[in-house]
């Protein structure tokens, strides 16, 4: 049985991690610049999918901005296993 193959959406986030590297952090508001969404949700639900299957990670940090107000921002990131995922050959039939 042939197992679904990856959005385009997803297949464009999961690039830009693996290009950047394992634990390199991005903000939805990055992401969705570099791949050229118009829409957090995109990010989001493929940033989602994504660590569900354990290829990435979000994660909390505190940030300190212009005025020295702190404030905490989401972030994600590649996992080892995303690094070595390949999507292609997850679309192959078993």
């Amino acid at each position: 049985m042939a197992k679904k193959a990856m959005t385009e959406g997803s297949r464009k986030v999961l690039e830009t991690l693996q290009k950047a590297g394992v634990g390199v952090p991005f903000t939805t508001h990055e992401m969705m610049e570099i791949c050229g969404f118009e829409k957090a949700g995109s990010v989001t639900g493929s940033v989602t999918g994504l660590v569900n299957k354990g290829y990435a990670e979000r994660f909390s940090v505190t940030e300190t901005d212009e005025n020295g107000k702190e404030k905490i921002v989401k972030k994600f990131a590649l996992t080892e296993a995303g690094a070595g995922f390949n999507p292609d050959a997850e679309a192959v039939e078993d």
